[in-house]
């Protein structure tokens, strides 16, 4: 079950509104003035740890059972390149806003500013580099407090073979996420990506102040180039000034294509293989003691060990790179015995399972809590698309027509995977277009192939059906075509398909897809598909 991130120091239900200063007093951690608006109406200024920032953003609010997004705007912005950006304060927008006086501490936060289709659009230093860097909590302490990553992770380079070592305190179950395998690879294999993520360091140290007993620091960093790259964001419209509250998704980023595979080694990644000792030489064991957890994660205090995180979740953001990784897992092999129930301790497994408070901070591995991070990447899972199943029923019409002789059909689903990032690939924010791919075996071992694109979204596009002259190239004719489709917006490529197939269709959809269609409308689609060929 899940564990979502809900932090003590926030009140029930406050909304984050707006971020002050980086703060650190002597022999002490970062941390960050928040100020947040209470279900009263009244705000109130909390400092959190810095390692609380993936799963922070202005306009989230935080119950205690999972943070929520309220609805609000929401655009997609192309970025002009960053030399065009200027570097403005929150005392500069409201001055062309709401006029809103600001104390001195809010009114420095440091902003982006660039025109962008007649508009002015300002995005928060701290929210660019959150939803680009600080994706768990320990690649955001590691940017406070280090000068590089050599710590946390060891690049070896074979060639066109990238190795990508981490140490043992990097969130091992994170790795079971290919998009976040993807950020890896993406934040260490392209210098001016690392670059402008060491140079959040880099200002610390040339820019913070120190005041009395603390070291003050107004949070800057400096991007990278950004050309071409665009985001979706929750924002803040006024006339013509947009600020950005939250990014949700940013795509099209620059992925280096200089290496055909990239293994992760991680210390905890072992494969274990039953031995083959007979039964009754094995030694009994038990089994680890349940634990319940606090669900409310402490920012003020160390945990007692740093290499198991438990992983928390947060609102997801998304990446999405105009280069596609071959990314894979290096297993270590370990054989073991397998223990039998030892019946004397059967009545300690059934005991009370202990409460367990967790923290995400780092440390020395002594303090009273365990180590959490946040799981703030996903991957897509395109099977439950609902879209897909007005043409499924479609195709289950098909088999019922004669002169086809269908007599199996095979399915699959996945999300479009292109080297063209254009704003089609992308369905909503968070989510890539998927596309159903269905196989059908007629008469004679002749086969029928259909592609049928969700379109949710309300976009408009046929359904594609295609015979082949060679049936074993099937997958990268499918490649191809989708890639086509995404070069040409969401259009089929009428041209290519006549190179690519034997023979092709564009079958329109009903008139309209709704749930409650009636099944001579299924007829008739089928009908359509069948008459093709």
């Amino acid at each position: 079950m899940a564990l979502h991130a809900s932090f003590r120091k926030i009140p029930e239900n406050a909304k984050l509104v707006s971020f002050g200063n980086c703060f650190r007093y002597s022999e002490s951690n970062w941390n960050i003035a928040c100020e947040f608006e209470l279900p009263d109406s009244t705000t109130s200024k909390i400092p959190l740890a810095i390692e609380a920032l993936p799963a922070l953003a202005i306009g989230r609010v935080y119950p205690k059972n999972r943070i929520v997004r309220p609805k609000s705007n929401f655009l997609a912005i192309d970025l002009p390149p960053t030399s065009s950006w200027s570097i403005q304060t929150m005392a500069d927008y409201e001055k062309f806003t709401t006029r809103k006086k600001l104390s001195s501490e809010y009114a420095n936060q440091l902003l982006f500013r660039f025109s962008f289709k007649q508009r002015y659009v300002w995005i928060p230093c701290i929210e660019l580099a959150r939803v680009l860097f600080f994706k768990t909590a320990l690649n955001t302490r590691s940017a406070f407090y280090e000068a590089n990553l050599n710590r946390l992770i060891d690049v070896e380079l074979d060639g066109s073979h990238a190795h990508i070592r981490l140490s043992e305190t990097y969130p091992h179950s994170l790795l079971d996420i290919k998009a976040h395998q993807s950020y890896i690879a993406w934040l260490n294999l392209n210098p001016e990506v690392t670059n402008s993520y060491l140079s959040i360091f880099k200002n610390i140290l040339e820019t913070s102040i120190e005041k009395s007993n603390a070291k003050v620091w107004l949070f800057r960093f400096e991007p990278f180039d950004m050309s071409d790259v665009f985001i979706r964001a929750y924002t803040q419209n006024h006339g013509r000034n947009v600020l950005v509250e939250e990014i949700s998704s940013v795509a099209n980023l620059p992925m280096t294509d200089q290496f055909h595979t990239i293994s992760f080694h991680h210390p905890l990644d072992i494969k274990f293989e039953k031995d083959k000792v007979p039964k009754e030489d094995k030694k009994p064991g038990g089994q680890w003691p349940s634990e319940n957890f606090d669900p409310e994660t402490t920012v003020d205090e160390s945990p007692s060990n740093l290499s198991r995180a438990r992983i928390l979740d947060v609102p997801k953001g998304a990446l999405y790179f105009n280069e596609i990784l071959n990314t894979q897992r290096v297993f270590e092999v370990q054989v073991v015995e397998v223990a039998a129930k030892d019946e004397s301790k059967k009545g300690e497994d059934d005991q009370e399972p202990k409460t367990t408070t967790l923290s995400v901070l780092g440390g020395k591995g002594k303090g009273n809590h365990k180590s959490a991070d946040f799981k703030s990447l996903d991957d897509s899972s395109p099977s439950d698309v609902g879209f897909f199943n007005y043409i499924r029923n479609g195709l289950e019409q098909l088999k019922v027509i004669e002169h086809l002789g269908v007599s199996e059909i095979f399915e699959k689903a996945d999300v479009i995977q292109s080297s063209q990032a254009k704003k089609f690939l992308y369905i909503k924010a968070n989510t890539k277009r998927a596309f159903l791919y269905a196989q059908l075996e007629i008469a004679g071992g002749d086969h029928i192939h259909v592609i049928e694109i969700d379109l949710s979204d309300d976009h408009s596009l046929t359904t594609l059906a295609f015979r082949l002259r060679d049936d074993t190239r099937v997958e990268n004719t499918i490649k191809a075509i989708l890639d086509d489709l995404v070069k040409k917006s969401g259009h089929w490529d009428r041209e290519r398909l006549q190179q690519m197939t034997l023979m092709h269709a564009c079958i329109r959809h009903p008139n309209e897809l709704k749930p409650d269609m009636p099944e001579t409308v299924y007829k008739s689609w089928a009908v359509r598909i069948a008459n093709a060929f």
